[in-house]
């Protein structure tokens, strides 16, 4: 592979903003192109960019979206975006890379639909990683139901020691139309294939007394239910196995439990779907406006690497 030439244009247009009773619409437009000699396009040109670029040498994209923020009474808010992209040498010519809406109470957030989220819930700073273990910024959005605490809480009773945050997510994958185009003759792909995810991560430590914290937690992700094909000599699609996904495989996927005569061998003697995750842990030290940061990620798909 040969990198040594390549090219990264980018045009952003300055976010604007209109302010009318406390409210914020916030609109902007944006292109991008690369252009490389290699194989592939350079890593840190595609990394941590929610799947806008492509692994191509030469690619490029158009992408517009606007943002409404709405504050109401009694710790109330409302969030919505659109996001519209289209591309060359992309994996698809136009998509939807935004579409939400977030309603929030206090610390608390329901969040519908597709939104570039970055890392949750172990936070990294992007310009210093190539992703996450588990699940992180280098994919396109998934269209989910989420229910989150975005920010540590404290305890109450703890005096600010011991604060915790976490989400519960279920949404589906929409690749399943780009896996069968992508597909050779024999080999099998899914399509309608559902996502569970969810979190739970501790602080511990008070900056305020001590400039010296500790967080550690876990994370889990789910791939369940869907249809699964195999793609024939003629161009067509032939189903194999149709997988179940009824409400109990939405509570299986909750709680990790073995699958029954409905699911492939393997997931009837482990768990069904499958559930890979990571533990959490990052050590934090603050002195003056500065902060040093050390963060562990352990990744695991079953008992063995979960438990080390």
């Amino acid at each position: 592979m040969n990198l040594s030439k390549s090219i990264l244009l980018l045009f952003l247009a300055t976010p604007a903003l209109a302010q009318e009773s406390a409210q914020e619409l916030q609109y902007r437009v944006e292109a991008a192109a690369t252009a490389s000699s290699g194989t592939y396009a350079p890593l840190w040109l595609t990394a941590n960019r929610f799947g806008m670029e492509s692994e191509k040498p030469n690619s490029g994209y158009l992408r517009a979206g606007i943002n409404w923020h709405k504050p109401l009474k009694r710790g109330w808010r409302i969030d919505a975006g659109l996001d519209l992209a289209g591309g060359v040498k992309q994996t698809s010519d136009f998509w939807v890379q935004q579409a939400y809406a977030d309603i929030s109470w206090k610390v608390l957030t329901l969040s519908i639909g597709s939104k570039e989220r970055m890392g949750f819930p172990l936070e990294k700073n992007s310009e210093l990683t190539s992703g996450w273990m588990a699940e992180g910024p280098n994919m396109r959005p998934i269209p989910q139901i989420r229910g989150e605490i975005k920010e540590f809480l404290p305890i109450p009773g703890t005096r600010n020691w011991l604060a915790f945050k976490g989400h519960l997510a279920y949404g589906m994958f929409t690749d399943g139309n780009w896996q069968e185009d992508f597909c050779g003759v024999n080999q099998t792909f899914a399509k309608k294939v559902m996502y569970h995810s969810k979190s739970l991560m501790f602080r511990l430590g008070n900056k305020e007394k001590l400039p010296l914290e500790f967080e550690f937690g876990l994370f889990m992700a789910t791939q369940f239910g869907g249809d699964q094909y195999r793609k024939q000599a003629n161009g067509s699609s032939k189903q194999t196995i149709d997988m179940p996904d009824g409400l109990k495989s939405y509570w299986h996927a909750l709680f990790p439990t073995a699958g029954g005569e409905d699911t492939p061998e393997g997931e009837q003697v482990n768990v069904e779907g499958n559930m890979l995750g990571s533990w959490n842990f990052a050590l934090n030290y603050y002195f003056g406006d500065w902060k040093v940061r050390a963060t562990l990620d352990h990744y695991f798909e079953d008992h063995s690497q979960m438990f080390w």
